[in-house]
């Protein structure tokens, strides 16, 4: 996704010389025929259409910021829950269990990840019991 939001964001860069190269052949074009638009109206569409795409890039960035921060915390969930298991810590897994129930989705893949790392994982759930 980085190298996505980089091209994206060295061709929202090049608008400006896109925008004089097409300046200099409307006018060549204009003198050439009798265009009922002027470059001023196409200007404004264009300036339109960058303010909208810089806008949309930039929550596109901030949404990508998101998904990097949620799937630090989420790896740092199963970090705990993995040690947890190595530790056989039952009261730790009901804890990190109740305190995380809002998640039970979450909770049920990080928990069928991590028991894997127990040496007695039914032990251990009988424990936290």
């Amino acid at each position: 996704m980085a190298t996505t939001l980089e091209t994206i964001s060295s061709a929202l860069n090049l608008i400006e010389t896109k925008k004089q190269n097409l300046k200099n052949a409307f006018e060549n074009l204009q003198s050439q025929s009798s265009l009922p638009l002027s470059w001023l109206q196409l200007d404004s569409h264009f300036t339109s259409l960058q303010h909208s795409l810089t806008h949309r890039f930039q929550f596109l960035q901030s949404l990508e910021q998101q998904s990097q921060s949620q799937t630090l915390i989420s790896n740092d969930n199963s970090n705990k829950l993995r040690v947890l298991c190595e530790k056989m810590d039952g009261t730790g897994l009901k804890n990190y269990v109740s305190d995380n129930f809002k998640d039970k989705i979450r909770v049920q893949a990080e928990l069928r990840e991590g028991l894997r790392f127990s040496p007695d994982a039914g032990m251990m759930i009988l424990e936290s019991l």
